[in-house]
């Protein structure tokens, strides 16, 4: 398994511009850091390749799925998204 950081930047090459996280724990194959935030810790959450997905949500990596795929988790996540690409224009 890829360093955390290397395979985070890797995905999201924003982020690793602004080194603005913090890897919490080590590389694991069992979950990533989408399905932690939603309190998953058995599932590998990602809308391309072979990860697990909600139904009726694009299998396409862009803010609006993500966003989507955990509003059902709580508004104010789904609402922090929102202002960080708003602040990001």
């Amino acid at each position: 398994m890829a360093d955390p950081e290397e395979w985070v930047e890797s995905q999201v090459p924003n982020l690793a511009a602004t080194k603005a996280y913090q890897v919490e724990s080590e590389a694991t194959e069992e979950y990533n850091c989408i399905a932690w935030c939603v309190g998953i810790d058995d599932q590998w959450w990602w809308p391309e390749h072979d990860g697990t997905w909600p139904e009726g949500v694009p299998r396409e990596n862009t803010l609006t799925n993500f966003i989507t795929a955990l509003s059902p988790w709580g508004t104010n996540l789904a609402r922090t998204l929102l202002q960080r690409r708003d602040l990001g224009k």
